[in-house]
């Protein structure tokens, strides 16, 4: 016998969403219904069940960081934004979400699988502008200039920290995410044409000289620039 209800896209943070604070979660749901979702501590994932969810046993956070029983719609692409979860840097946790059909008195739905939610121990950004082009791109070089600074150790921290680049076709730019960065997932160009886990220091300027990219003219494409 199926379950009363199941994703037809299974739950995903949603991509740079997850701070201290909380998260953003994307799932669609094969059929109208209703969903639960929260956030675990790593070490609790392993008893994480349907009745779990409901109960919001093992949640951390305040009830905000919760979602309980709410409406979701048949085939239709929806976000979750869970905050008030004050998750603390360097601990790992997992989130979850449940989703069973509309008007069922049994827990008969389906549950996701644990999504891993780490947050890094500091936090960068970068200063205004941001990341900005120095030369007008052609198709086998690109540069970039950018300075790093630290989102929650005080703006003045001079701090290490760590630099991925690379360039996407701009239809890409949805599905690229730190991990496809780190492992060049999508990257256009030989090896020239990525940073792989360069040191760089907070409030200093970092020039990121891409070559060998072999671009194609008139298409436009996204340097991707990744700090932690």
């Amino acid at each position: 016998v199926p379950p009363t209800n199941h994703f037809t896209q299974a739950p995903s943070l949603v991509q740079f969403s997850l701070t201290p604070d909380g998260v953003k979660i994307l799932y669609q749901a094969a059929f109208e219904g209703v969903t639960w979702a929260m956030i675990v501590a790593a070490r609790h994932a392993q008893w994480v069940d349907a009745h779990a969810m409901k109960a919001g046993t093992y949640a951390v956070g305040s009830p905000s960081c919760r979602q309980t029983g709410s409406s979701v719609s048949a085939l239709t692409p929806t976000e979750i934004t869970l905050h008030g979860c004050t998750l603390k840097r360097g601990l790992p946790y997992r989130v979850f979400v449940y989703t069973e059909g509309a008007g069922t008195t049994y827990s008969d739905g389906t549950l996701s699988s644990a999504i891993e939610a780490f947050v890094p121990d500091v936090s960068l950004s970068y200063t205004d502008p941001g990341p900005a082009l120095t030369n007008t791109p052609s198709s086998d070089a690109i540069q970039v200039k950018f300075t790093a600074v630290a989102t929650d150790a005080g703006a003045g921290a001079v701090l290490e920290g760590r630099l991925w680049a690379m360039v996407v076709k701009e239809a890409d730019e949805l599905q690229v995410e730190p991990r496809l960065v780190k492992e060049g997932v999508m990257a256009f160009g030989v090896d020239s044409c990525r940073v792989k886990a360069r040191d760089i220091m907070t409030l200093t300027e970092e020039s990121v000289n891409l070559t060998g990219c072999y671009l194609e003219h008139e298409k436009t494409y996204l340097t991707v620039i990744y700090i932690e």
